[in-house]
């Protein structure tokens, strides 16, 4: 009985305290996200999304390799070995390949050995700082880019902490397409450089609106898009939280947004890696704002994502590309940046990705709570021994199918814990041997949605 009254309890406090509904995303095959490194977040379980630097690589030869028509690369800097192969065969087969660079950066797989289609390098102002990749834009069933932080270099792929997204989608393949030729100066395979437009002389555009799957958003390239501003108007309409992953934060504008809703108790959080002399962090860290500086020996964060109101679920907004949060980003650089909404888990997977890395990094160690989504709770028989436990458990379940994810809530309906699950197991060992004596409850996420919590008893 007082089992049965425990776990009603724990899930009233779930509903009660519940801001938004996961669901499973109606088509997942259109748009792929990659990290490349691990986020533990229940959400991607209803997502098309890997998390290696090898998949990201797989994923750009896989798509170079499929082309029938055209590939487009536009590549601030170019080492990355299985690429540039990739190219060179879709080049031998009669794929119209083109590469754009930036002027001042090195690309080896460009300069030995000379590949066999047109390249050129821009921007001798800023940065012709792109990282898009467009495959057979020509053809609405074939047509996808892959855009996001990630240089096709060895170091940004396998290295530096980076995000990229596929998505198959004419609409947005043709946009990139007309920014790549007002780089590459025309629209044939040979670049004329004397009618190249790069940086601030690029023209004015309509800012491009799209939908791919259940996502919905709206495509920028800097310069001349205001990209600064859409991210202040996101900052500032945010009203429970603002989350980041930067590689550099110097914009005022954007140190006082953040500041502006911090002062308003929108929880506002975040880690920038590059600190020097012009950065916002100490003007935000001084002012109590929750922002980290990147470690130097736990890597590089090369990010330039912010996550806004993730509680709001659907209507949650993300902003990722190549845009950094800087003056030179929106004056000098060609960039190019998504604002996407209209999927939770999309906009928690970036949330807890950014969350995860500030809550590793000190001083002080103070931790921002986990998202707590709910879904309609599937009665599981679910057996976990021994209990009470001094710490470690073994759950075992009566389903067929598999499990793909855990995560555990305090008696105040508070995640405390989580993350993925080898699907290949029907029973899995657990450690809380971390954590205080108390009672805890456990959840684990089935094809049919999270199972109710069961109670755990901690004991000294």
């Amino acid at each position: 009985m007082t089992n049965t009254f425990t776990k009603f309890c724990f899930v009233a406090l779930i509903a009660i305290s519940a801001i938004y509904t996961l669901r499973a995303q109606s088509s997942s095959s259109d748009v792929e996200v990659f990290f490349n490194y691990p986020v533990s977040t229940a959400s991607s379980s209803t997502l098309n999304v890997e998390f290696t630097g090898s998949a990201i690589s797989a994923k750009a030869v896989a798509m170079v390799d499929a082309a029938q028509f055209t590939v487009d690369l536009a590549a601030y800097n170019f080492d990355h070995a299985p690429l540039a192969a990739a190219l060179e065969r879709a080049s031998d087969r009669g794929v119209r390949v083109r590469v754009l660079t930036d002027f001042d950066t090195r690309h080896p797989s460009l300069l030995s050995p000379v590949p066999p289609y047109f390249w050129s390098a821009v921007n001798d102002r800023g940065l012709m700082h792109h990282k898009f990749l467009v495959v057979d834009a020509e053809d609405p069933d074939l047509s996808s880019v892959m855009m996001g932080s990630t240089n096709f270099t060895d170091t940004n792929i396998f290295g530096f902490y980076n995000d990229a997204i596929v998505f198959r989608s004419k609409e947005l393949t043709d946009a990139y397409t007309t920014e790549f030729e007002l780089l590459w100066g025309s629209d044939t395979e040979v670049p004329d450089a004397s009618r190249s437009l790069s940086g601030e002389n690029k023209p004015n555009r309509t800012i491009k609106n799209f939908s791919v799957g259940d996502l919905r958003g709206d495509l920028y390239f800097s310069p001349n898009d205001e990209v600064s501003t859409r991210i202040i108007s996101e900052i500032t309409a945010a009203e429970q939280s603002v989350g980041f992953q930067l590689l550099v934060l110097t914009l005022d504008e954007i140190g006082d947004a953040l500041l502006q809703a911090h002062n308003r108790d929108t929880k506002v959080f975040g880690v920038v890696d590059l600190i020097d002399s012009n950065s916002e962090f100490p003007f935000l860290a001084d002012r109590g704002v929750s922002i980290r500086a990147m470690d130097d020996d736990l890597g590089d964060v090369h990010h330039k994502y912010g996550v806004f109101d993730v509680e709001q679920g659907d209507d949650a907004t993300v902003i990722t590309g190549s845009h950094n949060w800087t003056y030179s980003a929106e004056t000098f650089h060609d960039e190019n940046t998504v604002v996407v909404t209209g999927s939770a888990a999309f906009a928690e997977l970036y949330y807890e990705a950014a969350r995860a890395r500030h809550c590793s990094l000190s001083p002080p160690r103070e931790c921002i709570d986990a998202v707590s989504p709910t879904v309609a709770l599937v009665d599981v028989d679910v057996t976990v021994g021994p209990n009470p436990t001094t710490g470690s458990v073994l759950v075992s379940h009566n389903l067929n199918e598999k499990i793909s994810a855990y995560r555990i809530f305090n008696v105040s309906g508070q995640q405390i814990q989580g993350g993925l699950m080898d699907r290949q197991q029907q029973s899995h060992s657990l450690d809380f041997s971390h954590l205080a004596p108390q009672t805890i409850f456990l959840q684990l996420l089935t094809a049919s949605g999270w199972s109710m919590g069961t109670p755990i008893y901690l004991t000294n």
